[in-house]
């Protein structure tokens, strides 16, 4: 059976305007019965660790496909 695991990371990212901040990224895993594969990374979603940290809980919980991952983090984006 496949699964997908959905994880987030925090990372330093820089801008011109601002400098250095935190941020957190998502990375999506398939699970199955070959082992774990790595699919995919969405940086710089958000400076909110518990807002990252709930989503990829829903993401998980809910198994979304990573082909809709960047419109799903768009639609819960304030």
């Amino acid at each position: 059976m496949i699964r997908y695991r959905y994880l987030y990371i925090r990372e330093i990212c820089f801008l011109e305007d601002y400098g250095y901040y935190r941020s957190f990224s998502i990375l999506c895993w398939k699970e199955g019965d070959a082992g774990r594969r790595f699919i995919t990374k969405l940086s710089d979603v958000s400076t909110n660790q518990a807002c990252v940290s709930g989503l990829v809980r829903l993401l998980t919980q809910m198994q979304l496909r990573p082909v809709h991952l960047q419109d799903a983090v768009l639609n819960v984006q304030p």
